[in-house]
């Protein structure tokens, strides 16, 4: 079973919470669901500190092999196709470790 990290922020950019595993893509959907009720944000990672999951809201980000994102609803479940709205507000800088994990893992053993 894979083994992620989630962490919580009361604000967007926000000082995030400690710490919490979670195993599995279920418990990452129902961690981020049970969460946007009190937070504004909630970010869960692998064990190598890549983004696996980005919730803000009732919306959750999850970034795909190719480099895109899907964005899903926490409610139902239901894929929303302009959810990237609600990620990109004005003047806001995107700070969190995207991308193909991959590729990121390829540039930090590259000399």
């Amino acid at each position: 079973m894979s083994i992620f990290y989630a962490y919580c922020s009361r604000e967007i950019g926000g000082w995030c919470t400690p710490k919490v595993t979670l195993e599995g893509p279920a418990a990452i959907f129902r961690y981020c669901h049970l969460q946007s009720a009190l937070c504004a944000e909630v970010i869960v990672t692998d064990t190598e500190d890549f983004v696996v999951a980005h919730a803000r809201g009732v919306l959750i980000k999850i970034p795909q092999p190719d480099t895109s994102f899907k964005y899903y609803n926490l409610l139902d479940g239901r894929e929303v196709p302009d959810g990237a709205g609600v990620f990109h507000q004005e003047g806001e800088q995107e700070g969190h470790n995207y991308g193909n994990p991959q590729a990121g893992r390829d540039a930090q053993k590259a000399p």
